[in-house]
């Protein structure tokens, strides 16, 4: 297993995101680093880039504010567990 470090300087923020056993189109964050994702806390209907992580394909976002990454998460079973959401700022120069 490979374990990466992120540098604390970046100001990343990350979260883990699950599916609603009850409404599978819904997902809500399971654990969060030190910051809450940008979309929050709460129980969500899924938005485009996050269900391709669920369907098994890493994606990105690109927002002005900031970019978004998400990596499916398996479970032993090779089932997708979830989706690993990491964001960083953009850094904004002005020449």
């Amino acid at each position: 297993m490979l374990t990466e470090r992120i540098d604390g300087g970046r100001g990343v923020a990350g979260a883990l995101r699950i599916r609603r056993p009850e409404d599978p189109a819904s997902v809500e964050v399971m654990v969060a680093g030190k910051a809450l994702p940008k979309e929050g806390p709460g129980i969500l209907p899924m938005w485009p880039e996050i269900r391709r992580a669920f369907e098994g394909l890493p994606t990105r976002w690109d927002r002005p504010s900031n970019e978004t990454v998400y990596y499916p998460i398996r479970n032993s079973e090779e089932d997708i567990a979830g989706v690993l959401e990491i964001s960083e700022p953009r850094k904004f120069y002005f020449v």
